[in-house]
């Protein structure tokens, strides 16, 4: 199941959902149901990390410190 839900950071391709998978019961995560988000994220990997201190204080995550561009932090 591939969705796009959002455009990255400059010409790059838009956020997908690659993966949803409704995890019923007990799991490997959670002792009770889940679901299971799988996002691929093309360009905001490589993104600086000043463009994504942005992009998270815009959601409201003000305690963050993204890796260096293209790893996987």
């Amino acid at each position: 199941m591939t969705q796009t839900t959002t455009a990255g950071p400059g010409d790059e391709p838009p956020v997908s959902t690659s993966e949803v998978r409704l995890l019923e019961g007990p799991n490997l995560y959670f002792p009770r149901p889940a679901v299971k988000l799988t996002l691929a994220v093309p360009g905001w990997v490589d993104a600086d990390p000043d463009r994504m201190r942005a992009a998270c204080r815009a959601v409201g995550l003000d305690r963050v410190q993204p890796g260096s561009p293209g790893s996987g932090q």
